[in-house]
């Protein structure tokens, strides 16, 4: 059993966030790394790293051994020229267990993309340590990776000493793994020392994710800006630990911390413990944390556009990613990471509020866009001024314009009710939606009709009709 993420300062043992024990067992025999792909331009590579020892770390035994047994010895300088490196470690069926060291030392601005992956089924065993060294001004960009198998064990220990006028940026994107445990500490020494720290976690089937990330700023004018996003499904579970520790002589100093996690899953378990440390009393410090279900405004406003609650909701999720994404600086990853986030929604979860696919048995007009949605719960209501009501309010919630309101209608036991809806936006013209909504036994049938000038009928009420009638 491995005892690792200690919390900085102890908190009570039933909050069950002072650390994370795991049934890893550390390999005895540590053989060659194989598949260790470097590309780079200016820098100087070679194995002279340090054995400095860190100041957290995920566990000094389990450093130890890699300082000690290493199988991947790296040392990135770089004080020339901007500089991109790329190091790709690639896990296959002779390639498992990689216990590496990574030190960048810079003066100048580069950009360093670490990945790993894996291209077997086969359990895989990781442990690493990635240092930061920034001086003189530098402007270091670090991406981290994690696109393992869920078999796996990922364990990673970062550590920043960021000088006077230096900047540091980490991504990293935590997706693979079965365990997947990550401890970053960064030292904020000089004046107008700056850190910004980028995540962005998917947990599934019964991943566990832990992150532990402590920020000292010593400097005047030093900056931290730590910004997690997350989404858990199935039986994921997620422990976000984020310290901030304003030490004495950081007069002005900013730090800033947000954790959001997307539950996708009942059964889904999100535990976040954000700390403010301070000793000094001219600095700015901020935090918050929140974890919650899908925004159901925000589904029902994709739905109209024609999308399925699951497309819907992946749409969702790769949004809130996107930004993290997108600051990718090599296109290869950021294109392996999109496809990674790729994920099925649990079916429990599609029950309690989802759509389901039913059968049109008459055709549109040519130029006419049909779809429609059955909510199993949602918009409720006894009469249909109520059920009327509650759904016009979702359609405000989604931010588009209602020209006309009107059909409210009870046909055999069925409430109907319509809407004529206006969007636009900056690449169509104005789009004209017909939006009926029925509903059936306690559940909501939206169904809408797109064209670009208004068009609504008899038709597709009709079509409405339909349907709803072949929903079982």
């Amino acid at each position: 059993m491995l005892k690792l993420n200690e919390t900085p300062i102890r908190t009570a043992n039933n909050f069950r966030i002072n650390n994370i024990e795991i049934d890893a067992q550390i390999p005895e025999i540590i053989p060659e790394f194989e598949n260790v792909q470097i590309i780079k331009e200016n820098s100087e590579i070679d194995e002279a790293v340090s054995n400095r020892e860190l100041v957290f770390g995920n566990n000094k035994e389990l450093e130890n051994i890699v300082f000690s047994k290493a199988n991947s010895k790296i040392r990135i300088l770089n004080n020339q020229k901007a500089e991109n490196v790329k190091i790709t470690y690639t896990f296959d069926e002779d390639s498992q267990v990689l216990l590496n060291q990574i030190d960048i030392v810079a003066s100048k601005n580069i950009n360093v993309v670490i990945e790993y992956k894996s291209e077997s089924e086969k359990e895989c065993f990781h442990a690493g340590i990635i240092r930061t060294f920034a001086s003189n001004g530098a402007n270091i960009n670090v991406t981290v990776v994690n696109l393992l198998n869920d078999v796996s064990t990922n364990i990673e220990s970062y550590e920043n000493d960021i000088e006077a006028d230096s900047k540091v940026y980490h991504k990293l994107i935590d997706i693979g793994a079965k365990e997947s445990i990550s401890n970053y500490f960064s030292n904020a020494i000089g004046n107008k020392a700056d850190n910004d720290l980028k995540t962005i976690y998917l947990g599934q089937g019964s991943q566990v994710k832990d992150l532990n990330y402590i920020v000292h700023l010593r400097g005047e004018k030093t900056n931290v800006d730590i910004d997690v996003q997350g989404a858990l499904k199935d039986n994921s579970k997620k422990n976000f630990k984020g310290t901030i520790d304003f030490k004495k002589g950081c007069k002005k100093a900013k730090g800033n911390e947000n954790e959001y996690c997307m539950l996708l899953s009942d059964k889904a378990k999100s535990i976040a413990l954000p700390m403010l440390l301070c000793t000094e009393a001219d600095v700015e410090g901020n935090h918050s944390t929140a974890s919650g279900k899908v925004d159901e405004s925000a589904v029902f406003y994709i739905m109209s556009r024609g999308l399925s609650y699951k497309e819907a909701v992946r749409l969702l999720v790769k949004a809130n990613f996107n930004k993290i994404i997108e600051g990718i600086q090599d296109e290869e990853v950021k294109t392996e990471t999109f496809s990674s986030i790729s994920f099925e929604l649990p079916k429990h979860f599609e029950e309690a509020a989802t759509t389901t696919t039913g059968k049109i048995y008459a055709s549109a007009p040519e130029g006419m866009l049909v779809s429609f949605a059955l909510f199993a719960t949602g918009l409720q209501g006894s009469t249909i001024f109520e059920f009327s009501q509650a759904l016009e309010k979702q359609m405000e919630v989604a931010d588009v314009e209602i020209v006309q309101h009107s059909e409210l209608l009870r046909e055999d036991g069925k409430l109907f009710t319509r809407f004529t809806v206006l969007s636009t936006d900056e690449k169509t013209s104005a789009v004209y939606s017909d939006v009926y909504a029925c509903s059936v036994g306690g559940q909501i049938c939206v169904v809408t009709f797109a064209t670009e000038e208004m068009y609504h009928s008899d038709y597709n009420r009709d079509i409405c009709r339909a349907i709803v009638a072949s929903i079982k």
